[in-house]
């Protein structure tokens, strides 16, 4: 059996800093500016069969003295298939061709923009809005408006964890079927712990 494999792993890349200052202020909080930071993974396996995944992470923030505004994009795209292995001649003299069916087997895209606005020390209101598709999934075009509320539960200089409670529109165009638009509530959490100094 014939396999070969290359691997490419995950790079983030930090695209922009402000010239304001550093990324983090003394007191942990992001002092007001451009933040810009992006992923790129690529994974390409070869052999029997061949396969490629493709994917792209960018989070554009502009961080304000009461808020933040969010622009965040991503996408990835996976191909995969078998590989047929020919010889033509005899067997002292042959020469092996090789053909690919590749196709995609998985494809899924999103844009979402958001803004947090300071209430008080841990409180903060949100508004976003977004966009989404995933044909392997049925999702042709989903767009998703959210507002509510958050608070941060714990905030110290390794640790910082909040909730968010919201209600949601969302408009959802599946690749077969009718469009289907529908309200909701969102509960959501956001964990970071740094783990080295």
């Amino acid at each position: 059996m014939l396999r070969r494999t290359l691997l490419v792993a995950l790079v983030v890349v930090p695209l922009a800093t402000p010239s304001t200052g550093p990324l983090l202020a003394q007191d942990g909080e992001r002092d007001p500016g451009w933040y810009d930071t992006a992923e790129l993974s690529l994974v390409l396996t070869a052999g029997n069969t061949e396969s490629s995944a493709l994917g792209l992470k960018n989070r554009l923030d502009r961080v304000l003295p009461d808020g933040v505004v969010s622009f965040r994009l991503g996408g990835i795209r996976v191909e995969s298939g078998d590989v047929d292995r020919t010889a033509f001649g005899t067997p002292g003299d042959f020469e092996v061709v090789e053909t690919s069916d590749s196709e995609p087997t998985a494809e899924s895209y999103f844009a979402n923009l958001r803004y947090d606005r300071e209430l008080a020390e841990r409180t903060y209101v949100y508004g976003s809005a977004g966009w989404e598709r995933d044909r392997f999934a049925g999702i042709e075009d989903r767009w998703i408006g959210a507002a509510g509320v958050g608070r941060k539960l714990l905030e110290n200089d390794r640790t910082t964890f909040q909730v968010d409670l919201g209600v949601t529109a969302t408009s959802e165009e599946p690749v077969a079927g009718d469009t289907d638009t529908f309200g909701g509530l969102r509960l959501t959490w956001d964990l970071g712990h740094q783990l080295t100094r």
